[in-house]
């Protein structure tokens, strides 16, 4: 099974590129969205989501373009409907946690319907 769909956690203070940028320069990614996560009471870090073209699946260049080790790089499985409820601690309404909005994810594609697909299965 060919793996097109991964997450990269930086903290924000090891943040070295600027993220957008490299959503633009590199063709290979589909799909983006990303948060930063500040209120959780751990210290600030980014989330982000990568879908890539199907010929483009290495870790080891993922982790140059966002200058971050390959240990910050998951393979992700499923729906990333489920991603973002996690990203926005929708997903367990009984955490201390504070809730994210939807407004809080920047992405190119409409997070909103990806939740509600992921909610039908």
């Amino acid at each position: 099974m060919k793996r097109r769909q991964f997450e990269i956690v930086i903290p924000l203070d090891k943040l070295k590129v600027d993220i957008e940028s490299v959503f633009t320069k590199y063709k290979a990614i589909e799909k983006f969205a990303f948060i930063v996560h500040a209120k959780d009471g751990v210290s600030s870090h980014l989330h982000i989501y990568l879908r890539l073209i199907p010929s483009m699946q290495d870790i080891r260049i993922l982790s140059k373009w966002f200058s971050v080790p390959q240990k910050n790089i998951v393979v992700l499985n499923g729906l990333v409907g489920r991603l973002m409820n996690y990203w926005l601690y929708a997903s367990n309404p009984f955490s201390a946690r504070p809730l994210y909005q939807l407004s809080d994810i920047t992405a190119n594609f409409d997070v909103q319907k990806e939740i509600e697909r992921a909610e039908g299965f």
